[in-house]
C-alpha cells in the first residue's frame, strides 16, 4: 500500500510540474482547458489526503526516515527535522489540493499569470542590445518571470480564496491524533520523572531517619554502662565513709536521690556502748 501510494504521489507531483512548466512557457491551450487540467490534479491530491493514513503519507514522501537514519517520533518531528526536499514535496501536495476549491477564480488566476508572462517577455526583448549578452538577459528575464508569475499567481488565488480553511481543517484532522499521542507521551514522561525524583527523596529521608535512630540507640546503650559504673563508684565511696558495712541504702526508681536513715543504731553497734565494764576498787566509805 505504501509503495503504491509513493508511486501515486510521485506521479501526481511530476504531472503538476509539467502543467506549471507549460503554463510558464506560454502554452497555446486556453485558460478554461488549463484550469480543468489543474482541477483534475487538485482533486486527485484531495483524494490522497482524505484517504491516506498520516503515517503512510509521510512514508510516501520519504519523511518516515530522518536524515540521520532514525525514525521520527511524531508527525511534527518528521516535518521539522525531515529532509527539506521531502518536506517540500508534502507542501506542494497540500498546495495543489487547495486549487480544487478555487472555482471560477482559477481561470482568472491562470489568465493573470499568462498576462504577466507576456509583459515580462516583451520587456526582456526590448532590453536586448548585443548578441553576446542576449542569453544572459533571457536568463535574468526568465528568473524574473518565474518570480513574478509565482507572486501574481499567489495573489490571484488568494483573492479567489475560500478553500484555505477547508484544507487547514483536513490537515488538522489528519494530524490531531498523532499530536494528541505526542502530548500524552510527554505528559506521561514528565509524571514518571517527577515520581522517580520524589521516590529518591523519600528513600534518602528514610535512610537518614534510620541512621539517626541507630546513632541514638548506640548512644543510649553506651551511656548506660557509664552511668552504672559511676553509681557503683559512688556506692563504694559513700559506704567507706559511713562505715555502715552495708553500702548505700536500697535504690528506688531510676534517677531518685540517696536516702539515709534517721534512726539511731542499736546499742550493740555503738562504739561507746561496746566497751568492757570496769568496777571501782575504792572502799564504799571513800565513795560516800
Amino acid at each position: 500500500m505504501s509503495e503504491q501510494l509513493h508511486d501515486r504521489v510521485t506521479d501526481l507531483l511530476e504531472r503538476a510540474d509539467e502543467q506549471s512548466g507549460s503554463l510558464v512557457a506560454g502554452s497555446t491551450a486556453d485558460d478554461e482547458s488549463t484550469a480543468n487540467d489543474i482541477r483534475d490534479l487538485a482533486d486527485e491530491a484531495n483524494e490522497i489526503l482524505d484517504s491516506a493514513d498520516p503515517d503512510e503519507l509521510l512514508e510516501a514522501v520519504g519523511l518516515d526516515t530522518l536524515p540521520d537514519g532514525s525514525e521520527p517520533d511524531s508527525i511534527p518531528a518528521a516535518i521539522s527535522q525531515g529532509d527539506p526536499d521531502e518536506v517540500d514535496d508534502l507542501r506542494r501536495l497540500l498546495h495543489l489540493s487547495r486549487l480544487g476549491d478555487r472555482g471560477e477564480g482559477l481561470e482568472d488566476a491562470i489568465g493573470s499569470v499568462r498576462a504577466g508572462i507576456g509583459d515580462s517577455s516583451g520587456a526582456g526583448s526590448d532590453d536586448s542590445v548585443e548578441a553576446e549578452s542576449k542569453s544572459g538577459d533571457e536568463s535574468a528575464a526568465s528568473s524574473a518571470d518565474e518570480d513574478s508569475n509565482g507572486a501574481e499567481a499567489d495573489e490571484a488565488t488568494s483573492d479567489a480564496g475560500g478553500g484555505t480553511s477547508d484544507l487547514e481543517e483536513r490537515l488538522r484532522s489528519a494530524m490531531s491524533s498523532s499530536l494528541t499521542d505526542f502530548s500524552d507521551d510527554v505528559s506521561q514522561l514528565q509524571e514518571r520523572l517527577e515520581a522517580l525524583g520524589g521516590g529518591g527523596d523519600a528513600d534518602e529521608s528514610e535512610a537518614a531517619g534510620e541512621s539517626d535512630e541507630s546513632a541514638a540507640a548506640e548512644s543510649e546503650s553506651g551511656s548506660e554502662p557509664e552511668d552504672e559504673a559511676s553509681d557503683e563508684s559512688d556506692d563504694g565511696l559513700l559506704g567507706a565513709d559511713l562505715g555502715s558495712g552495708g553500702g548505700r541504702g536500697n535504690r528506688g526508681t531510676s534517677g531518685s536521690g540517696t536516702r539515709y536513715s534517721t534512726m539511731a543504731p542499736p546499742p550493740s553497734k555503738r562504739s561507746d556502748m561496746r566497751g568492757t565494764a570496769r568496777f571501782s576498787t575504792m572502799p564504799d566509805k571513800m565513795r560516800d
